[in-house]
């Protein structure tokens, strides 16, 4: 009696059954599905790269260090900033938003421009608020 081998034909797989459908996927990849296919894990493809269909695909975003699917960036590179629809990755944000945390957050309606308020901008606006109170407090007591 002959015994012949079949080659697994699910890609990445790692072993498969008698029935050809694979039980164990290559480092990296998970079975998920029916029947089952090895798909790569969340974060298993670096930076740059997305799974999908089981391979690591490149971000077509310029800049993007992760992203969820060929187009949808979640986070640029260190430099970089998201802009609000997750399309591109800038060194600076469109008007109307300003950069926090490497990403571009909307404005106020009422501004143009803004920043984020870090600890020194927040210091910023103390002394300047407290500089026109003195400003004001004194000019009221030379007009009467």
């Amino acid at each position: 009696m002959a015994t012949y081998c079949n080659k697994c034909t699910t890609a990445n797989c790692l072993e498969c059954n008698n029935n050809n459908e694979c039980g164990k996927c290559i480092d990296n990849f998970e079975l998920s599905g029916t029947p089952p296919i090895c798909t790569s894990k969340s974060g298993a493809c670096g930076d740059g790269y997305y799974g999908e269909a089981g391979n690591c695909q490149k971000c077509s975003v310029n800049g993007c260090k992760r992203c969820s699917d060929g187009e949808t960036c979640d986070m640029c590179s260190e430099i970089m900033n998201l802009e609000f629809n997750k399309k591109k990755c800038s060194n600076d944000c469109p008007t109307g938003y300003f950069a926090d945390n490497q990403k571009c957050l909307k404005c106020d309606d009422k501004c143009n421009k803004c920043q984020a308020l870090d600890k020194e901008n927040v210091i910023m606006n103390v002394l300047i608020t407290t500089l026109k109170k003195m400003i004001y407090a004194t000019n009221a007591k030379t007009i009467t």
